[in-house]
Order: structure tokens, then C-alpha cells, then sequence
């Protein structure tokens, strides 16, 4: 009996107490059998506890944000030593967020008060309290505090502020405008980010679980990405076409804009971590990030499988920053306690400065070279072109590298151990390993190739992969995905073409044929939407031109209406001369006297002579030959003026108002005579202006009544209006037109109002 009890007690208690501890022992130890991603270089106290923190981007100085007294207490460090530079004090401004400008060592902080801008360029080691100000060169007020970001292409600092995101030059004067004001319905932001091209943005609202992508500079929205069932928390561009994310509730997801294709990592660590998620790092380009979280305040290291390789405590949330090449992370605990330390993974020195370079920060990439030679040896980047590397660093990467399953690097690790210690055991195995592994290393090599857009090379690696690997089925998808992408490719060509030669129908139903396989392909849409509007405006242009050949066919049947009677006296077999056939000057060839004479044709042969006068004075008084060229112009255009009054229903009067203004013109020519002649030319000129009063000028006798004046106006008016002249040769004859009409106005002005004429009555008297 007492043995049944004690076995019966120890399979109840015992045994499942065994289970657990061995399942706690093994889960702890898988945790710590993961490579030590985080390598310890220094630590110091801080008297405050720590709200944000920020590298330069030479990574030689580190800014640490204490809270203090309602405010910010800013205190400047070198990295590498912690050695305490200077204190700077933000009052009743408590930081939330420090960010420093790619280019040069401007640091922005944002509180919940202000935004400020320091220019820590040239710092004193030992200044007064009330000097410290002048390192502050800006700051405004705001309502809520948002996320702000200085930009990598232009030298600007944008930030949030409620719908709107701002931005002001780095420089002064700091002139605010807007990148995006929001539209109908949108909420408050919350994040924002450029790609490194600065040509998409990406966009979260408060409490919002969607992705806003936009080209801000084109005022075009995009689709937005939907991938994450909770609020979105951050987000950042590994490069121009790749966005990570992270939601509230600790979930990642790695998406492409183009594609909008998604993957996301098992979250198998991460899940016994609660806390809501604040904050996201990049670390090692797109595999290794850092994100923190909020009770608990803590900070978590994983790759992108989701595997985690160290959790830190903080103070808070922003008490953590990573440097910009991820070499080191340094963070503050509840104790306020500050430690550095270095990444095994991060990006390489070479591969920063380029960048440094390629935005133009080239004195950035001064400092950052000149440091690199001060940094301790057990704390220099690695580089797999530097010699005076270890091979325990390499080795350490190496794990991580496999343990991330990065096969490439793992290779190159491999080989590079090799290279410095031909027997290396652990090298010699991942090696053995990736050639037992090499449909894993292909695949991972064409993924990258496909991301590349280099279809034709991916393609041919994937078919490398025999019909026995387990993994010939995602080589087939893949594969699949590639024909499918090189033949949009394609078809966008051919689309492109069509559109090139007008073919609006055509490159219409192309794309249509490729947006029926990706709908939501942006290259297409954005050709349809051109291809449909030129199509329309196509048809509207063709319906133009038909209503216009309708018009002017409307328009010739009516002539030859009209024109019957002529048209048919031309065509007859009558061998007499044309009843309407006319010579200049007005001759009847039939000598019918019951043909009343045309006044307007007697008006304007009168005129003719009078102005062909007055064009043989002009030439005779142009001594200097100062008017040679326009006197030409004078007599081509009687020329071309006499040549219509020839035409068959010629309009006598409009040809005599045209000379009308010839002859004004010629009038008013001024000529430079001989010493002798212009005392005679300037009396002359007296005589013709006193002759040529108001009443001479509307042609009507001194004792005109009103209406008399005023009829004679509007007949005068309606020839010489400037409108009547607008298809003269001339510009000299639409502006001596323009003159008259102003003559006519003030000399109706003037004798139509009963106490002006008096006066100008007087006048002439």
C-alpha cells in the first residue's frame, strides 16, 4: 500500500513538476544558447531619470535627455569615453524625442511645449548658465507634440503637428511651410516617413491601422497598405521600395510597396514579453531591428524570423537610441543607469561613408573617418576588407549570420575565417552545412535578385533547384512570379509605345490585361488614367473637327447660294461682257443711265486723290529721308487698298475710312526741313491746328444742336474704331485709328455738355 501511495503521489505532483522545470530549463536555455548579439563597452549614472537619447551622426557624440524641474536637463557626452562635455536646459519643455540632422550636429528636440533647434557645432567646455541659450537658434510653440525627422536629401526639418506635417530649412530665416495639410476625413497623424528618394511618403493617423502612401510632390495618393489588425506604432524605409512596420501589439511586418506583398516573422520569444509597442530601430539593414515597449519599459533585439536575442530595461520607452551605422546602442534603466554597447551586426564603415557622401555630408564623413581611429580596438566595426579584424568577432557574426539563416553573409563570413585561419573548424562546418543547404542559399540569392528586378538571373538559379527538393515548389512559384513580373514589365513597355504613337485604344485594353493580374500595379493605373483621357480628349478633338468641316461646308453651300446668278453669267455661253464687271474709278462698260452713281465709290475716289496728294507732298518734304521707309509703307498700302476697290462688291465704305487714316497719318508726319522752310513749317502747323477745330473734326457746323453733334459721333466712331482695324498690315494704322477715336471722344465730350462748349465756343472766338 504505502508504495501505490508514493507512486500514485509522484506521478500527480512529482512528475509534472519534472515536466515543467524542464521545459522552463530548456526554453531559458534556448534563449541563452542564441549568440551575443550585445557586447558591453561602458556605463556612468546620470542624477535623473532619462527620456530620450541621441547619436550624432559621426557617432563621436551621444546626447542623453534628463527629466528636471518640469523641463529638459541635455547633457553632451562622447561616446566611446561618456566623458561629460556640456549641460543644456530646456525649461518647462519635457523632452520626448531627440533627433539629430544627417549633415552637421544640429539637434532637435521635441517636448510637449515646443520644438527646438541647437546648433552644438562649436561647444564650450565651461560656460555660464546664461550663455547656454545662444546654442538654441529656433523653436515654436505647439499644441500636441509629434514625431520630427530632419530629411537626408534637402537640409530641412519636418515634423507633425496635429493633420498637418511641416517643415522649416535648417537655416535662416526658418520660413514654415507645409509638405501635406491632410485631407476630408483624415485624423490626426501619428508617424510619418520618406523613402531615401523622398518620393513616397508614408503616413499613420492616431489609432489608425493603415499605411497612407503618397507622392506629396506629384499630389498623388496611393493605395494604402493594410497589413496589421492593431494601430500602427512606427515604421521605417530599409530602401526605396521595402517599408517595415510595427503595430501596437509587438507585430512586424516586412512589405513592399510596389507589390504590396507582406511576411511576417513568428513572434515565439516576444510573446511571454507584454507592453505595448512604441518605438522601432533599425539595426542591421532589413534582419535585425530593436523596438521598445511600455509597461514594462523595455527594449527588444530579434531578426526577422522573429528570433530574439537580448531584452533590455529602461527607464521609459525613449530612454534607448541606436547610432546611425548600428554599431551602438545605448541605453538607460529604471536605476538611472546609462550603458553602451556594440552590435556584432551592423553596417559597415566603407558602405556609411558612401552614404555620407551620396547626401552630401561631406563633413560628416570627415569626423566620422577621423573617429574610427580613436575607437578602441574591441569596439571598431568590423569590415571584411579590414585585416586588423578578430577572428572571434568573425566567428560571433558568423553565428549570427546562420542562427538568421543569412546565408550569403554566412558564406562570406565562412570564407573570410578562412582566409585568416585555414583550419577554422567552425567555418569549415557552415560551409559543409551551405553545401548540404544550397537550395536554401539559392533561394535566398534569387529572392535578392528578384527584389533587384534582375529577372532573367533569378530565374535561372531557381531552376537549379532539383525536382526532389522539398523546396521545388516555392522555386516553381517563384519562378512563376518572375515571368509574371518580366511580362508586365513588357506589357507596360508596349503600353508606353502605344501611348508614344497616339494608340489611346490600344494602350487602354494592354493595360487593362495587366491590371486584371495585378490590380493594384501603380505603373498601370497611372498609364490608364493618361491613356483614357487622351482618348477622350481624342474623340472631343475629332468631333471638333467634324462640326468645323460641317460649318465651313454650311458655309459654302450658302456663298454659292447667294452667288448663283453671278456663277452662272461666268459659265454661260453669252459672249458679252459681265453685267457686274466694274473698272476703277466707277465706270458703267453697259452704259445704263437708269444705275443710280455709288456715293460711297464718289467718297472714296475723292479721298484716293486727296491721300495720294498728300503721300507726293510728304516725299517731296522728306529731305532728310528720315520717313523713307514708312512714306513705302504709305504708298504700298494705297496700292493694296485701290487693288480691293477693283473686287466685285467692294466696300467703298471701309476702303475710304482706311484712307481717312492714311491721309491722318500722313497729317500729323513731323519733317526736318531746311534752316529757311521751318518757320513757314511751324506756322503751317498752327494754321492746320486752328482749322481743325471739334466741329471740323465730327463734320458739323458751329450751330449744330445736340442730337445733330451726337448722331455725327456715333457715325465718326463706327469708322475709325479700332476694331475695325485689327487686320490692317500695318501697326502704324490700327494706332493713328486708336488716336482719332480718342480725338472723337473728347471733342464729343466736350460739345455736348452745354457750360464745356461755351467755354470752347469762346475759345475760338
Amino acid at each position: 500500500m504505502p508504495e501505490t501511495r508514493f507512486s500514485s503521489l509522484f506521478r500527480q505532483m512529482i512528475l509534472p513538476s519534472i515536466f515543467i522545470f524542464l521545459v522552463l530549463f530548456f526554453s531559458a536555455g534556448s534563449i541563452h544558447a542564441a549568440p551575443k548579439f550585445l557586447k558591453p563597452l561602458l556605463d556612468f549614472e546620470v542624477k535623473e531619470s532619462v527620456s530620450a537619447i541621441a547619436f550624432t551622426a559621426d557617432e563621436a557624440l551621444v546626447v542623453v535627455a534628463l527629466a528636471k524641474d518640469d523641463g529638459s536637463l541635455l547633457e553632451l557626452r562622447e561616446v566611446t569615453s561618456g566623458k561629460l562635455i556640456q549641460r543644456f536646459h530646456s525649461p518647462d519643455n519635457p523632452s520626448e524625442e531627440l533627433e539629430f540632422d544627417f549633415r552637421q550636429r544640429l539637434l532637435s528636440l521635441s517636448g510637449k511645449k515646443r520644438i527646438e533647434l541647437w546648433n552644438l557645432e562649436e561647444i564650450e567646455t565651461k560656460t555660464t548658465p546664461s550663455k547656454i541659450s545662444r546654442y538654441r537658434i529656433w523653436q515654436q510653440e505647439t499644441k500636441t507634440s509629434g514625431e520630427m525627422k530632419f530629411s537626408l536629401k534637402s537640409a530641412k526639418l519636418r515634423w507633425i503637428e496635429g493633420k498637418e506635417l511641416k517643415e522649416i530649412p535648417i537655416k535662416p530665416p526658418f520660413i514654415e511651410s507645409k509638405v501635406w495639410t491632410g485631407t476630408e476625413g483624415s485624423g490626426e497623424l501619428d508617424n510619418f516617413e520618406f523613402d531615401p528618394d523622398e518620393k513616397i511618403l508614408a503616413l499613420t493617423e492616431k489609432g489608425n491601422t493603415q499605411i497612407r502612401i503618397l507622392q506629396p510632390w506629384q499630389n498623388q495618393i496611393r493605395p494604402s497598405l493594410d497589413y496589421h489588425h492593431f494601430p500602427v506604432a512606427d515604421m521605417f524605409f530599409p530602401d526605396k521600395d521595402q517599408i517595415i512596420s510595427l503595430d501596437r501589439e509587438q507585430n512586424l511586418a516586412w512589405g513592399e510597396i510596389t507589390s504590396r506583398r507582406k511576411g511576417s516573422p513568428s513572434r515565439n520569444d516576444a510573446d511571454s514579453f507584454g507592453g505595448q509597442a512604441k518605438k522601432l530601430f533599425q539595426i542591421y539593414k532589413d534582419q535585425v531591428l530593436l523596438y521598445t515597449t511600455a509597461n514594462p519599459d523595455r527594449a527588444l533585439i530579434l531578426d526577422r524570423n522573429g528570433k530574439l536575442y537580448q531584452s533590455l530595461s529602461l527607464s521609459s520607452p525613449g530612454a534607448v537610441a541606436v547610432s546611425p551605422t548600428g554599431r551602438y546602442i545605448m541605453t538607460a534603466d529604471e536605476n538611472n543607469r546609462v550603458e553602451l554597447y556594440q552590435s556584432v551586426l551592423h553596417q559597415s564603415a566603407e558602405d556609411y561613408l558612401e552614404k555620407l557622401r551620396l547626401y552630401g555630408a561631406e563633413e560628416t564623413a570627415r569626423r566620422f573617418q577621423n573617429q574610427l581611429s580613436d575607437i578602441p580596438a574591441s569596439s571598431k566595426a568590423f569590415d571584411w576588407n579590414n585585416e586588423n579584424k578578430t577572428l572571434k568577432i568573425l566567428e560571433e557574426s558568423l553565428k549570427v549570420a546562420e542562427s538568421t539563416e543569412q546565408w550569403s553573409e554566412a558564406e562570406g563570413l565562412a570564407q573570410e575565417i578562412l582566409i585568416l585561419d585555414p583550419k577554422n573548424r567552425l567555418a569549415e562546418a557552415t560551409l559543409k552545412r551551405l553545401k548540404d543547404n544550397k537550395d536554401e542559399l539559392i533561394l535566398e540569392k534569387g529572392s535578392m535578385l528578384l527584389e533587384e528586378k534582375q529577372y532573367a538571373e533569378a530565374i535561372a538559379l531557381f531552376k537549379k533547384i532539383s525536382q526532389e527538393s522539398p523546396l521545388h515548389p516555392e522555386a516553381r512559384n517563384l519562378i512563376a512570379s518572375a515571368d509574371r513580373e518580366v511580362q508586365i514589365a513588357l506589357s507596360l513597355k508596349n503600353a508606353e509605345e502605344q501611348l508614344r504613337v497616339g494608340n489611346w485604344e490600344g494602350a487602354s485594353i494592354i493595360l487593362k490585361q495587366i491590371l486584371e493580374y495585378d490590380a493594384e500595379n501603380p505603373d498601370a493605373k497611372q498609364l490608364l488614367d493618361e491613356a483614357e483621357s487622351n482618348h477622350f480628349w481624342s474623340r472631343m478633338e475629332n468631333v471638333f473637327y467634324l462640326l468645323m468641316a460641317l460649318i465651313a461646308a454650311s458655309a459654302t453651300v450658302w456663298w454659292l447660294y447667294q452667288k448663283r446668278e453671278q456663277l452662272g453669267s461666268m459659265f454661260s455661253n453669252n459672249n458679252d461682257e459681265p453685267l457686274n464687271l466694274k473698272t476703277f474709278p466707277n465706270v458703267n462698260l453697259k452704259g445704263d443711265a437708269d444705275i443710280p452713281p455709288n456715293p460711297d465709290e464718289k467718297r472714296f475716289v475723292e479721298t484716293l486723290a486727296k491721300t495720294s496728294e498728300f503721300l507726293s507732298l510728304a516725299k517731296k518734304r522728306d529731305f532728310s529721308g528720315e520717313h523713307a521707309t514708312r512714306l513705302m509703307d504709305f504708298e504700298t498700302e494705297i496700292k493694296i487698298i485701290s487693288s480691293k476697290a477693283l473686287e466685285p462688291d467692294a466696300d467703298f465704305k471701309r476702303l475710304n475710312t482706311q484712307l481717312m487714316v492714311l491721309m491722318q497719318t500722313l497729317r500729323g508726319l513731323k519733317f526736318k526741313g531746311r534752316p529757311q522752310q521751318r518757320k513757314a513749317k511751324t506756322e503751317n502747323r498752327k494754321n492746320e491746328q486752328q482749322k481743325e477745330n471739334f466741329y471740323q473734326l465730327l463734320g458739323v457746323k458751329p450751330s449744330a444742336s445736340e442730337s445733330e453733334i451726337k448722331k455725327a459721333y456715333h457715325q465718326k466712331i463706327k469708322e475709325y474704331h479700332p476694331d475695325k482695324h485689327q487686320n490692317t498690315e500695318f501697326e502704324w494704322v490700327r494706332e493713328q485709328a486708336a488716336n482719332m477715336s480718342r480725338e472723337l471722344t473728347n471733342a464729343y465730350k466736350t460739345l455736348s455738355d452745354r457750360a464745356s462748349r461755351e467755354r470752347y465756343d469762346a475759345t475760338l472766338s
